[in-house]
């Protein structure tokens, strides 16, 4: 631990020196994390006798994302999702007015309640509420109806949180692997041991604190056996190996294959069972015929 510490100590002031010699100035909101905290705090004081102040908090925000040490903290995705809720209301209430307001799902709401997803993913519970909001502001959800299928009559499945959130994690993984190859002993080594931690963990996402838990969270969701960091292997025992497949072709088509499958069971599992093929069958029918009075492009009608 002490050569560890001396390490930090010994990185944080060439830092300091070498912004201090571009005319940068460190500021007082500096924060460090570490793991296990108390390390933070001990750099921490040795720095402030050398005239640092930098403080060494349990939580923190870093460009709109929450950063934790041993403890997982929501503090900012919370807060931003109840500021989403907001802005989708006032939606809401102008898709009542004007069914082309609907727009504003994606140009307005989307980027707030997303941004930073890629950083720790998005919980099962954030994704119910964000499809919700979303099947909301579509002007065609009434209650008991399916959100699933609203989202896809008004939208498409690409404005689903659920189908897009995933595919956004999964693409920046894509481009973390390739710049952590010089790493790959230790990423391999941290991907084994969080696989052990999240597999048969009964609070998954209570674990999530970074982008490779996430990844790795997701994956499991899904059903998928993430062997590595760079393979991996789906419900049917289909292989696939990040760096020799085309990610393009792994993302529209198997994942996202994945993540629709996994959409629907659930609906299924709906309305004592009835799900797709019982009172939401109704419903559809009823949206498409106000989507196509309004004027809309209906994408599909059911038979």
């Amino acid at each position: 631990m002490q050569q560890v510490t001396n390490k930090v100590l010994e990185v944080a002031e060439a830092l300091v020196a070498r912004l201090g010699r571009r005319g940068f100035k460190i500021s007082p909101k500096s924060v460090i994390l570490t793991s296990p905290p108390q390390l933070a705090a001990q750099v921490a004081a040795r720095l402030e006798r050398r005239g640092l102040q930098i403080k060494a908090p349990p939580t923190a925000k870093d460009l709109g994302v929450d950063a934790h040490t041993h403890r997982r903290s929501t503090k900012v995705i919370k807060g931003r999702i109840t500021k989403a809720g907001k802005r989708a209301q006032a939606i809401k209430g102008l898709v009542r007015a004007d069914r082309a307001a609907r727009t504003l799902a994606r140009t307005g709401f989307k980027p707030q309640a997303t941004w930073g997803l890629e950083a720790q993913g998005l919980a099962p519970s954030t994704l119910r509420t964000l499809r919700s909001q979303v099947a909301g502001m579509s002007g065609c959800k009434y209650p008991g109806g399916c959100a699933t299928t609203t989202i896809r009559l008004a939208y498409g499945e690409e404005a689903d949180p659920h189908i897009f959130g995933c595919l956004q994690l999964f693409k920046e993984w894509f481009a973390l692997v390739k710049e952590l190859e010089p790493q790959r002993a230790a990423l391999n080594l941290a991907w084994t041991r969080l696989v052990r931690q999240l597999r048969d963990a009964p609070s998954r996402w209570g674990r999530i604190k970074g982008t490779v838990s996430a990844v790795i969270a997701t994956l499991l969701d899904l059903e998928w056996d993430p062997v590595g960091p760079g393979h991996w292997t789906d419900l049917d025992g289909a292989e696939y190996d990040l760096v020799k497949c085309d990610p393009d072709e792994l993302i529209d088509y198997a994942i996202a294959g994945a993540v629709n499958q996994q959409v629907w069971n659930a609906v299924s599992k709906w309305h004592h069972g009835g799900g797709a093929q019982g009172r939401h069958r109704r419903e559809s029918l009823f949206c498409t015929l106000r989507l196509s009075s309004a004027s809309q492009e209906v994408p599909w009608l059911p038979s």
